[in-house]
C-alpha cells in the first residue's frame, strides 16, 4: 500500500459538496453542462 504526501494531501482536500456523498462522486460542473447540452440535442 503506497502512499504519497500528494494523494493524502489530496484525499484531505477533496470535501464532498452534500452530506452523505463521498468525494469520490464530485463531477466538474463543465461537464455537467456538456451532459445537459448532449441530452438537450444543443450545441
Amino acid at each position: 500500500m503506497e502512499k504519497s504526501l500528494g494523494k493524502i494531501i489530496k484525499n484531505k482536500r477533496v470535501k464532498a459538496p452534500f452530506q452523505g456523498m463521498v468525494a469520490q462522486q464530485k463531477v466538474k460542473f463543465s461537464t455537467i453542462c456538456k451532459i445537459l447540452t448532449n441530452v438537450n440535442g444543443g450545441g
